[in-house]
């Protein structure tokens, strides 16, 4: 992983932690919220957004790569899209 992306990653740890995301055991960030649970996956070129399903698989609801993802003044994540 490039350095560039290295504190791309860390700016996105501390903004999901703030929003009560937890890492578990991968260094994956998880959140429940309405009864589903729903994970950032951050690899080493892209990021992920998915639900967990009633049959405990994930899927992607939105996906994009590092040099692409911000945080917007707002406090939201923009870059992902869907079926990247």
């Amino acid at each position: 992983m490039s350095t560039k992306n290295e504190k791309k990653v860390r700016e996105i740890y501390a903004w999901a932690e703030g929003r009560g995301y937890t890492r578990d055991r991968y260094g994956n960030l998880k959140k429940e919220e309405g009864g589903r649970q729903y994970r950032l996956k951050i690899q080493a070129m892209s990021i992920r957004y998915e639900v967990r399903t009633e049959s405990g698989d994930w899927v992607r609801i939105r996906g994009g790569y590092l040099k692409d993802i911000t945080i917007t003044p707002e406090g939201k994540i923009a870059g992902m899209r869907r079926g990247y």
